[in-house]
């Protein structure tokens, strides 16, 4: 199978903010991957513009401070959060729950901000700033293109893929549509159409495809980071159908799916501890704003379902009527959450014991007296809430939709005593139901007859 790998200009300009070591370490790595690598012309083009500035402003200690002001003003803003949540009013009887948890997250969050805190301080040590005596950079693309020499567009067909890519851009059809605005030439405002049109040409030979895009602007993702644009899929299955593969993928996800055969990397580990952070942000907001408002809307629908379900030996085609005689008790007892991420969704798992307690009557039919219980229930649920993320614009996590199911619901029921008819009146009974002479019930035996009992009717009719 032969396999492809296509550089966007960002992901060969990011190579300048590390170490220098840390950037032959990822070159190394590509040279010996069992990828062919390309790099376009406007690709090259666009780095050869760019690459000189990048050196001095992406790299050494201003990087390294930028990181750190970035890094404090996000834990500012996640503990007022905390805070806020913390003291709120609206979560009455679960003050406990979030007290604890919040308490878990700061400290939790105390801890990462340590971590990454000695790793800023170990990279601040390690910076190379001369990448202009020796650059392993520019090497790198030159080797790429040597190997690899890219496609040459004349003026003439530049032209010509132009009006396409106006005919795109009229359509909405991404990518480059935020790019209009650029004047660096007549072209280069086209560039990211260019570079896409020509990825598809390039891609006739090769199997598998994986694009590198470092940016996480709307033109090349859809909704979040990891999902690809419709209409590049679209493209792409125009063009080869399913004969061959394609993706979309941050320098820093690719790294980690091949961690094995890259060396322990001071970017992949600062990456996945903020990337971490970041979860435990998105993670405290969705379960203390949503998850416990949830449980309590749960509670007032399990009512319901509960006394539908089961009583005592029968179910529900067995019981022709029973509900609670008074207000009974609903509560939730306990409750434990976990949460993970994957790509493109944060998981919550839910455990939750619920208590039900309450009087019940229970008939099965017009004849049968009527049978009270004072029934306990427990009721167990395992729930799973899914919540897609959005990643885009400076917005860490954002809830744009959820889904729950009922997992390994089970019910214990426990009957905590036996009423009689003569320990309980039935609430529905209606004293127009009782003989006013004997006091007994009229059924279909002793029925009614001009306001007495059978009975009573005869014998006054004998008198």
């Amino acid at each position: 199978m032969k396999k492809l790998i296509v550089f966007d200009t960002n992901v060969l300009l990011d190579l300048y903010s590390i170490s220098r070591d840390n950037s032959v370490s990822l070159i190394d790595f590509f040279s010996k991957c069992n990828y062919d690598l390309y790099i376009s012309e406007f690709v090259f083009e666009e780095f050869s513009r760019n690459y000189r500035q990048a050196r001095l402003q992406t790299g050494g200690r201003n990087r390294v401070a930028l990181f750190k002001k970035e890094f404090t003003d996000k834990l500012k803003s996640v503990n007022k959060v905390i805070g806020s949540i913390a003291e709120s009013k609206l979560y009455k009887g679960f003050e406990s729950s979030i007290t604890k948890d919040t308490a878990s997250l700061i400290e939790t969050i105390a801890k990462y901000s340590h971590k990454i805190h000695k790793e800023i301080d170990k990279i601040d040590k390690q910076v190379d700033y001369d990448f202009i005596s020796s650059d392993p950079v520019i090497d790198f693309v030159n080797k790429i293109i040597f190997d690899k020499p890219y496609k040459s567009y004349t003026q003439n067909e530049k032209i010509q893929l132009s009006i396409i890519a106006d005919q795109r851009v009229k359509l909405g059809i991404k990518p480059g549509l935020t790019d209009m605005s650029k004047k660096n030439d007549p072209f280069s405002k086209y560039y990211d159409i260019f570079i896409w049109m020509d990825l598809l040409d390039y891609s006739d030979a090769y199997d598998e495809v994986v694009f590198l895009e470092n940016e996480s602007k709307e033109d090349w993702w859809e909704v979040s980071q990891k999902i690809p644009a419709a209409s590049l899929l679209s493209d792409w299955h125009d063009k080869f159908k399913a004969t061959k593969s394609f993706r979309i993928i941050g320098l820093t996800d690719f790294l980690s799916e091949n961690y094995e055969y890259v060396d322990s990397l001071a970017l992949l580990q600062l990456s996945t501890q903020t990337e971490r952070l970041n979860n435990d942000i998105a993670n405290l907001t969705m379960v203390s704003d949503d998850v416990v408002d949830d449980l309590v809307e749960w509670n007032y629908n399990l009512e319901n379902f509960v006394i539908g379900q089961t009583l005592r030996y029968g179910t529900i085609s067995d019981v022709s009527d029973a509900e609670p005689i008074d207000n009974p008790s609903f509560l939730m007892n306990t409750a434990k959450t976990k949460y993970f991420s994957n790509e493109k969704d944060i998981i919550i798992k839910l455990k939750t014991k619920h208590s039900y307690e309450a009087d019940v009557v229970e008939t099965y039919d017009r004849d049968s007296n009527p049978n009270y219980y004072h029934v306990k229930i427990d009721f167990y649920i395992d729930t799973i809430l899914i919540y897609a993320v959005l990643l885009d614009k400076g917005i860490d996590y954002e809830l744009i939709e959820n889904d729950y199911d009922f997992k390994n619901i089970k019910c214990d029921i426990k009957i905590l005593k036996d009423y009689s008819e003569d320990d309980y009146s039935d609430p529905n009974e209606d004293e127009n139901d009782v003989c006013p002479n004997c006091g007994e019930h009229f059924t279909d035996e002793n029925y009614n007859m001009n306001g007495l009992c059978l009975n009573c009717n005869s014998k006054l009719n004998e008198d």
